[in-house]
């Protein structure tokens, strides 16, 4: 829809299971969402008609959203004029998610478990998803990483997680990886709070400075922090009180 003036709103994609994670590329030629990828059998009148479901893995099946293994959540492009249908970037049988613009919008990164045996050690990891579909993973299978952040030079992924995913609760912090050459550090270890709040996880947002703002959670509320990207300084609590906040937009000034 038009922002400053008059104008139709256009209708650029509809998915049979809706969308979400709507990222507009830094270029302004493309939008990345997410959306489900339907098998066949959905396209059946009922389920008298619909083909036996093979199941081969855990977590077929969410509340909610029922089965979940033969629709899995993938990655789209469409370009923002709405010419073109919606191009699926990560098609197969596993799910994606969170995906983050790279600074020249030649692709994305997502979080996604690819590897063979993910139900099992349950690593979920951080990939770079080109525009022609190659993907090049970024971490090493021993944590769970997901809600990316690409920072605005194109040279760090800002995402959250942790690095042993079959010990649970614990928590959850920020983390900041280089592109370059993948090491990652955390960042927001001195602050003994989750950053998956029951509230919902945000992905980090970049500040102009350099520093990160994110989401923790502090006796059942929940707050924005600022994080310093090198790990140096202790984080900071920016609002406070009886509350819990969902949702932080920065804009620079």
């Amino acid at each position: 829809m038009p922002i400053g003036a008059s104008g139709e709103i256009r209708t650029i994609a509809t998915m049979p299971d809706g969308v979400g994670s709507i990222k507009w590329s830094p270029c302004g030629k493309w939008i990345a969402f997410t959306s489900r990828t339907q098998d066949e059998r959905y396209t059946k009148d009922d389920a008298s008609w619909m083909s036996p479901r093979k199941i081969e893995t855990f977590f077929t099946r969410l509340n909610g959203e029922d089965f979940v293994f033969d629709r899995p959540q993938h990655v789209y492009v469409v370009p923002s004029d709405g010419t073109v249908t919606p191009r699926n970037l990560t098609p197969g049988g596993r799910e994606h998610s969170s995906p983050s613009w790279l600074h020249d919008s030649s692709g994305v990164v997502t979080s996604a478990a690819l590897h063979e045996g993910w139900d099992i050690d349950l690593a979920t990891d951080l990939h770079i998803v080109k525009l022609d579909g190659t993907i090049t993973t970024l971490t090493d299978r021993k944590g769970v990483y997901y809600q990316p952040s690409v920072s605005p030079d194109g040279k760090r992924v800002a995402f959250l997680g942790q690095d042993d995913p079959l010990t649970s609760p614990q928590n959850e912090h920020v983390g900041v990886l280089d592109l370059a050459t993948k090491t990652r550090v955390w960042v927001s270890r001195a602050l003994d709070r989750t950053f998956a709040t029951t509230a919902g996880s945000i992905a980090p947002i970049w500040m102009p400075d350099g520093s990160l703002l994110a989401y923790a959670e502090d006796r059942g509320t929940a707050h924005v922090v600022k994080v310093d990207a090198t790990g140096k300084n202790s984080p900071e609590w920016l609002t406070s009180g009886r509350r819990i906040v969902k949702m932080v937009h920065a804009a620079a000034v």
